[in-house]
């Protein structure tokens, strides 16, 4: 295998190292905010440390690459790929970081205040996208990542009906609301890590047809191809 292969292979296993180490501290964080773990709440804010370190890594990696073999075509997309799902996987991590945080809040305080059904949903929700999402990424898979884009918008449902039952909650219990505040927080976590695995399958997409579904961008510009995108921007400049 050419040295240029390998360094690809080296770029994609490290990004599938730290996709891995991500969704393990998803998972962590949110079974620390339903269990009231505060263990589990440490061990996933300690562990945010070597994430930052291996997604530092990976950028270094994927710059040093761009800059030896200058690549073109698919190999320049996957590169471009590869920057920018390492970065939305950072921001997952510290989303479940700011989880556990809330979740190690609540284990200091009382009186417990039930977490709403909609809670688990949207945090079950939330989690099958950042599966899914790095799924259709490592598979090259431009329909499995589209169908993620589409399920954000039940995220964001589950999100208003999470705020509203809080919401019911503490103004019928005023006492309730020092817990109930970090229960507030937490939901907004979970929808921005939705937010993350939607970036993830909008790269994916990117990845396999050169598209830009960011901001509905193919819809505006009538499903282009990037290049007939770029012509298209010249000509407007000249």
């Amino acid at each position: 295998m050419r040295a240029f292969e390998q360094e690809l292979e080296r770029i994609t296993a490290s990004l599938l190292r730290l996709a891995a180490l991500a969704e393990e501290r998803v998972a962590d964080a949110i079974r620390s905010l339903c269990d009231r773990s505060p263990d589990l709440a440490d061990a996933v804010i300690r562990g945010d440390e070597v994430i930052d370190w291996l997604e530092v890594r990976i950028e270094l990696d994927c710059l040093q690459f761009l800059a030896r073999h200058d690549p073109i075509a698919g190999d320049l997309r996957r590169v471009a790929a590869a920057l920018k799902v390492n970065h939305e996987l950072e921001r997952m991590a510290d989303e479940a970081v700011s989880i556990a945080r809330r979740a190690r809040t609540l284990c200091d305080l009382s009186p417990v205040v039930p977490i709403p059904r909609e809670l688990g949903a949207m945090a079950d929700a939330a989690m099958a996208m950042m599966r899914a999402s790095l799924d259709a990424f490592v598979a090259a898979d431009a329909g499995r990542a589209r169908a993620v884009v589409a399920r954000d918008d039940e995220v964001d449902r589950l999100h208003r009906r999470v705020i509203a039952a809080l919401k019911g909650t503490m103004r019928g219990h005023p006492d309730a609301i020092d817990a109930g505040l970090p229960l507030y927080s937490a939901a907004s976590h979970l929808e921005r890590i939705a937010d993350h695995a939607t970036n993830i399958a909008e790269e994916a997409v990117y990845l396999t047809e050169g598209a830009i579904i960011r901001h509905r961008f193919d819809q505006a510009y009538g499903g282009r191809r990037l290049a007939d995108r770029c012509r298209l921007a010249r000509s407007r400049s000249t």
